[in-house]
């Protein structure tokens, strides 16, 4: 009996220091928590956890941006949309201004013609408005100066044209002439806030700036001269309905040709800006894409190279 306990006694002692060590590394990894299990884990696990949860950062800053960008080109389509709808109207107006002034328009088409007139000048206003809410400055650069000089000069227009539109509305016999020296006053902040939108510096690449159609590839001379004739336009206006510049037909009739040529410019040119930012939008927005996407494919490869991080015990 003595041989068969001494025989066993070694081996029950072998075994036992295994034991002890496997308890004191679970006591140890309870003392230590969490930490103590992550500072076995190999540092290849943690760097792609961290190459991973940036990845996802800009995925989803990428996606904001996206975002962002298409409410802006979508608010840009919906500008040049009222646009066209404005000029559409002041080109039918012109071709009804072909006729004689009293045996066909006074007779036939006299409130429905200067509804229009009015009521147009007032949706162009608004629209106005609602471009320089859409044409940002990420667009171009405009200061505190600037932003409150075009408010006034949109306020000014905002609320002569409304007046002169409701003053005709009330009585056409009464405030059509008043409402018609209102009007040809408000057509001047026009033309001054469009030359406002023109002169201000543009911001982007110089490779956005060199596509541009209006701006920066109009010599400054050309657009000064541009918006002169529009100004003497607008001042012609007063001249002709006021009877100082003897025309063959009435004053009124001749008046309204100036007046609505120089509308038809003046939205022409506003469509030109918008459509001119709309296209710059895109481009940004193409190499946005494309530089986002190269970084994608060399972080997916960066991946790849360090193993996918597999743990290897």
């Amino acid at each position: 009996m003595n041989t068969e306990t001494d025989t066993l006694l070694p081996h029950h002692h072998h075994h036992q220091p295994q034991n002890d060590q496997q308890n004191n590394n679970d006591h140890n990894d309870q003392k230590m928590g969490y930490g103590g299990i992550i500072s076995r884990v190999p540092p290849t696990i943690i760097e792609d956890d961290v190459s991973s949860s940036s990845t996802n950062s800009s995925q989803e800053v990428t996606v904001t941006v996206a975002v962002t960008a298409q409410t802006r080109q979508g608010r840009l389509l919906l500008a040049m949309t009222l646009l066209l709808l404005y000029i559409g109207l002041v080109i039918s107006l012109l071709a009804a201004n072909n006729f004689n002034q009293e045996t066909v328009i006074e007779r036939f088409y006299f409130l429905p013609f200067h509804m229009y007139e009015f009521w147009g000048s007032v949706y162009f206003a608004l629209v106005e408005g609602y471009i320089l809410l859409v044409a940002d400055d990420s667009f171009f650069t405009m200061d505190p100066s600037s932003q409150s000089t075009l408010i006034h000069m949109l306020s000014i227009n905002v609320v002569s044209t409304m007046t002169a539109a409701s003053l005709f509305t009330l009585n056409p016999a009464i405030f059509e002439v008043t409402a018609h020296y209102i009007e040809y006053s408000s057509q001047l902040t026009v033309t001054l806030i469009d030359a406002y939108f023109m002169f201000l510096p543009r911001n982007g690449s110089k490779e956005l700036r060199d596509r541009r159609k209006m701006g920066d590839n109009v010599p400054v001379s050309v657009q000064q001269g541009y918006f002169g004739l529009l100004l003497l336009a607008d001042l012609a206006k007063f001249a002709l309905y006021a009877g100082f510049i003897p025309t063959a037909i009435s004053k009124e009739r001749s008046s309204h040709y100036v007046e609505f040529t120089v509308e038809i410019l003046n939205s022409l040119w506003a469509f030109m800006y918008i459509k001119d930012l709309y296209l710059q939008s895109l481009q940004s927005s193409s190499w946005q894409k494309n530089g986002n996407n190269s970084n994608s494919n060399s972080s997916s490869n960066n991946n790849n190279n360090k193993g996918g991080g597999v743990l290897i015990q």
